[in-house]
């Protein structure tokens, strides 16, 4: 099978982390008979820097063509400060290339879905904050809501009667909730059949139409068992009983809070792959711990959640499931076999560089 990959780089360790799942994706392309082609481009601080652009054009429309998206994380604060909506803006900002480069993709090609798997590896229970067997109960999938909601809608920061004022608005539409819901729910038909919609309704309108459009799409996945539950007390349980749950539904704004809860209980924010999917089935896939500038160049990064996203790739875009297993199974013998880097040591392992991380995983493909 041919497909092909637009692979942006990014900023701080994003180029690191993309090089190392290329290097996966290249073995798994061999190993199945495939043929990856990559078409690369610029985007977040490095396009402003290359091209006073944090996503040019003809590069969005260069990725939107290819098969998918790997995506490695963008901005530098080190560089760029960030600007407020309304006030003073200069384009050369954090702001400007984290949310252009991103969020371009996520709603120019309705990327909708945003899948952030959590687990612990058993290898890795002692690196994870949760005690032990709470830490073995662990395997679930966050889905947030990636294109509408508080990111998107009107703000303002203002003078209202002396006083300065801010605001910011969160606006969902029936069929935006609609195919999250039916998302969520054919996702669990292939897991444990459980979903968990998460929100606020006693507080929000948004959280009312939340419940009401998933009760109503509940009842087209008789197999799946679905609840409810407030936003509080999902962050609650997710670290005191995360076993109970398998996929967590949820709109942008907490959606995002609670992938970040779940996969720093789990041990590592190296360890967290994402996607981002949309119902032309393409997807962007990135690691989800960002570009952590801090520590760029020092070859101490974590490539492991990059090359899970790519191996997400592989199962929800590309269909093919057992190349996907194939990487995580990798992944697995890496971490028995002692290979570790930094953020994720453990008594008797072996510390790697990012690049010997990403040997060990291709190895073992």
């Amino acid at each position: 099978m041919e497909k092909r990959i637009a692979v942006l780089r990014g900023d701080g360790i994003g180029p690191e982390v993309v090089n190392e799942a290329v290097k996966v994706l290249d073995r798994v392309a061999q190993r199945f008979g495939h043929t990856f082609t990559y078409v690369n481009i610029t985007g977040g601080v490095a396009g402003i820097e290359a091209y006073g652009d944090a996503l040019r054009r003809q590069d969005y429309e260069a990725a939107a063509a290819c098969d998918s998206i790997l995506f490695g994380s963008v901005g530098d604060p080190r560089k760029y400060t960030m600007t407020g909506a309304n006030g003073t803006k200069k384009y050369k900002s954090r702001k400007e290339s984290d949310v252009k480069a991103l969020a371009s993709f996520r709603r120019g090609m309705e990327l909708y879905a945003n899948v952030r798997p959590a687990r612990v590896f058993p290898q890795l229970t002692a690196a994870a904050p949760l005690k032990d067997a709470l830490a073995r109960e662990m395997d679930l999938i966050v889905l947030r809501e990636n294109t509408a909601g508080i990111f998107y809608a009107n703000k303002y920061r203002k003078e209202v009667d002396g006083e300065l004022t801010a605001c910011d608005e969160c606006v969902y539409t029936w069929s935006q909730v609609e195919r999250h819901a039916r998302f969520a729910f054919q996702l669990a038909m292939g897991r444990k059949k459980l979903v968990t919609m998460v929100n606020k309704p006693n507080a929000m309108e948004t959280g009312v139409l939340w419940q009401t459009v998933y009760e109503k799409v509940a009842q087209d996945f008789p197999e799946v068992r679905y609840e409810t539950m407030l936003v509080d007390g999902c962050a609650a349980r997710l670290v005191s009983c995360p076993g109970r749950f398998d996929v967590i539904a949820a709109e942008n704004m907490f959606g995002d809070i609670l992938s970040d809860l779940a996969n720093s209980a789990a041990g590592s924010l190296g360890l967290a792959g994402s996607g981002d999917v949309g119902g032309q089935g393409k997807g962007l896939y990135q690691c989800a711990g960002g570009s952590a500038p801090d520590i760029a160049g020092k070859g101490i990064a974590n490539p492991i959640a990059e090359i899970l996203s790519a191996a997400l790739m592989l199962r929800l875009s590309f269909d093919m499931p057992e190349e996907a297993s194939a990487i995580e199974r990798a992944v697995e013998q890496a971490l028995d076999d002692g290979c570790r880097t930094a953020d994720i040591m453990t008594p008797g392992g072996r510390k790697l560089s990012c690049r010997e991380m990403g040997d060990a995983i291709v190895q073992a493909i």
